[in-house]
């Protein structure tokens, strides 16, 4: 009968114990995030002709804790880091470590779009960072020109074309 007592107890105690420490934040440990896939977006509500991107020049300073590759000893981004999308094709990219800064002209080759991502950038995230999409996503460029036909500055049509900044981590 003492064995039946000391089992019944020990699986008591048991399934007491599982029940625990699975109801706490603290004890769940995240998964270091690697890499912040940014995109880079025009967005507007205008359905006018005059609203299709031709081209958009872009420079984003990009939030503490994320860094871009760049070819050896060249503030050039490297090949792969940063794509065009959706037709666009990726001239002049530079990246300044110092400012955390990328810059680049993004052409559209085939004109066919308004509200579109037009460049695609993968970036390390730096050991020990934890970064939300809101940080990417508040982004003011500091330079941010979308051309329409013609040469025109689609900021200056009504309603305007701005920039829409998004990001996806990789963990």
């Amino acid at each position: 009968m003492r064995k039946i007592c000391s089992g019944i107890s020990l699986f008591a105690l048991c399934i007491f114990l599982q029940a625990c420490g699975g109801g706490g934040g603290e004890s769940v440990v995240p998964r270091a995030q690697k890499t912040a896939i940014v995109e880079f977006a025009t967005f507007t509500t205008n359905t006018n002709a005059n609203a299709l991107t031709e081209g958009v020049t872009m420079s984003a300073r990009l939030p503490e804790g994320v860094t871009v590759a760049t070819d050896q000893g060249s503030s050039i981004t490297i090949s792969g880091a940063l794509v065009g999308v959706h037709n666009f094709l990726i001239s002049f990219p530079t990246y300044a470590s110092a400012t955390n800064e990328v810059t680049f002209y993004a052409t559209n080759v085939s004109n066919t779009a308004a509200n579109v991502v037009f460049a695609r950038l993968i970036c390390d995230v730096k050991p020990g960072y934890t970064l939300s999409a809101a940080q990417f996503s508040s982004i003011t460029p500091t330079v941010f020109e979308p051309i329409g036909p013609g040469g025109s500055d689609l900021k200056q049509v009504s309603p305007p074309v701005l920039p829409n900044i998004s990001v996806t981590f990789g963990y």
